[in-house]
């Protein structure tokens, strides 16, 4: 994180009491700070894809509050209190500051003109593919690996979760034997994600779980990084 929005974000967490007005503050500066060469405007709606997640509520849906509209009052407060108050942008010059300033303005015109993106429109700047998490053994040869991660994925497929197979994004970890698979089953059960099983008689071992894989899930980085703490991406 840059120097000058490092040490105020430690205070702000650091007491536990940040709001997603200081989250997206952070995208923002971020965004603003960021020595990349790429868009500015790209790096913020990544930065936000990294953070929020969209409401996926049936109920309040319907009622008409859209996918992002938590984040589209989040731009609303902040705009209303002024980021000169915000503490993340004390140290910026102006021209930074203007940069979180048309970040932000620009962000709100299309909350305003769009209503809120739909997480599904994959023409929208913040449209976040939904991903397959195949959790595979790795006390088999190498080759089962790969065919266990095949069968698995064919698992999922047949249940109709996948709308369409050819641009569904999987990510595939490595469980280090059957025990430390089942404990990742049980762990993604009981917060509510679905698990697929794959059983198979490898090397004439005796039938049991080689593979395991979720459906389709959206959620933000850090919830993804915190469903597979302590896996590693599966290498052959």
């Amino acid at each position: 994180m840059h120097e000058k929005i490092n040490n105020i974000w430690k205070s702000i967490s650091g007491n536990k009491l940040a709001t997603v007005e200081d989250h997206l503050a952070l995208c923002i500066a971020k965004a603003t700070l960021a020595k990349s060469n790429n868009d500015k405007k790209e790096i913020l709606f990544n930065q936000i894809k990294k953070t929020f997640t969209p409401t996926t509520n049936v109920a309040k849906l319907e009622n008409g509050w859209h996918e992002w509209k938590a984040l589209s009052l989040a731009a609303n407060t902040l705009a209303f209190q002024g980021l000169r108050k915000n503490p993340l942008f004390i140290n910026f010059n102006e021209m930074e500051f203007e940069i979180a300033v048309y970040l932000l303005s620009d962000l709100r015109n299309l909350f305003s003109v769009l209503g809120g993106y739909d997480p599904e429109d994959k023409d929208s700047p913040l449209y976040d593919p939904t991903q397959v998490f195949l959790i595979v053994r790795k006390n088999m040869p190498p080759i089962h690996q790969l065919i266990q991660t095949a069968h698995v994925a064919s698992v999922v497929g047949a249940t109709g979760a996948i709308p369409d197979p050819m641009t569904q994004h999987f990510i595939v970890y490595g469980a280090e034997n059957g025990d430390q698979l089942m404990d990742v089953s049980y762990w993604l059960n009981s917060v509510n994600v679905e698990v697929n099983h794959f059983y198979d008689n490898v090397e004439n071992t005796g039938f049991s779980v080689t593979a395991i894989a979720t459906g389709p899930i959206r959620k933000s980085y850090a919830e993804r990084k915190q469903l597979f703490t302590g896996l590693d991406l599966l290498v052959l």
